[in-house]
């Protein structure tokens, strides 16, 4: 059961942090770049980063005794990540 919470909070996050680079890259094209909007971009980059640290984790700790540790504290890092990208698309919106 961890398990699977876990890969469906990767998934979710990996496809939340696509749309948010996929409007972030339309929105540069429209609007001038400023400092606050460099910031959020550069956030969710590393955030996106993050995730695939959390996600490479998981995967190669294959065949340890505590293997569904790393899945629970691996999606409650998710969570987080996943509510930090939610506000920054908030933070977005209300900065146009």
């Amino acid at each position: 059961m961890a398990s699977q919470i876990f890969w469906f909070m990767a998934t979710l996050d990996v496809v939340v942090s696509i749309g948010i680079e996929a409007w972030a890259r339309s929105a540069r094209s429209r609007a001038p770049k400023t400092d606050r909007y460099t910031s959020l971009v550069l956030g969710q980059r590393k955030d996106t980063w993050l995730v695939c640290a959390v996600v490479w984790i998981v995967l190669l700790s294959d065949g340890l005794p505590l293997r569904w540790l790393l899945h629970v504290a691996g999606t409650v890092v998710l969570l987080w990540l996943l509510r930090r990208a939610v506000q920054r698309s908030r933070s977005f919106r209300r900065g146009r």
